[in-house]
């Protein structure tokens, strides 16, 4: 007999209810993508009040990846704070002391959030084995303002490397697998068009529609 997945923890922060809603109310799922960013997100504003100082297109290029990621996942109040920074990034000229502030901020708020999320899931926390890997690590000068501009095209991003893990287990028909690989692909959606192929291919792979996943995902990547 099958046993009823665990409730949805109450985590502080996280509207998990929203969150819920976005992956058609597929609990496991939720688990998989809080797993997988709680294991991979910890330092991903590490140096974001430094870049604020010292490469300012570094620092616009990271919040917005972040602002992406925590309106995703539902961290409205972490959300609104990288929404802040990144106007006053994008202000003509920057704000930078005023920048300084929603920087801190996040530095200090994501690892807590992640250690939230770590202890909500427990020890049966969803395995992040074979998923996409964590933000690059933060470059500084003229060489990391030349790459955050470009937005590091030599190297894949953590989005294209999801999408790929994604493909194999929809063209093996594997279900499990593939909600797993659309976790990490969910965990790591930062701009509206990668959300929107999310939002896409959730209801697919929760309804066990893997060939007409795999079709959407295809499309994506050769349209």
């Amino acid at each position: 007999m099958a046993t009823e997945p665990p409730p949805l923890p109450d985590i502080p922060g996280l509207d998990t209810v929203a969150l819920d809603e976005r992956m058609q109310g597929d609990p496991a799922l939720v688990r998989a993508v809080l797993g997988h960013f709680a294991a991979t997100q910890r330092a991903a504003a590490d140096r974001l009040p430094e870049l604020v100082q010292h490469d300012l297109p570094g620092a616009l290029h990271r919040s917005h990846d972040l602002k992406g990621m925590l309106g995703n996942l539902g961290a409205d109040a972490l959300y609104t704070q990288a929404a802040q920074l990144c106007e006053l990034l994008r202000d003509e000229p920057p704000d930078v002391r005023a920048a300084l502030a929603p920087a801190l901020q996040l530095q200090r708020a994501l690892p807590r959030l992640c250690d939230e999320i770590a202890a909500a899931l427990g020890p049966e926390a969803p395995p992040t084995d074979g998923v996409a890997a964590p933000l690059p690590p933060v470059e500084q000068g003229a060489a990391a303002g030349h790459r955050a501009a470009g937005h590091q095209a030599q190297d894949p991003s953590a989005f294209t490397t999801a999408l790929t893990r994604l493909a194999e287990p929809l063209r093996r028909s594997r279900a499990r697998e593939a909600k797993q690989a659309l976790a990490a692909l969910s965990a790591c959606a930062a701009s509206a068009d990668q959300q929107t192929l999310v939002a896409d291919l959730t209801p697919l792979v929760t309804g066990y529609r893997l060939r007409d996943a795999l079709r959407v995902l295809e499309q994506n990547c050769h349209g």
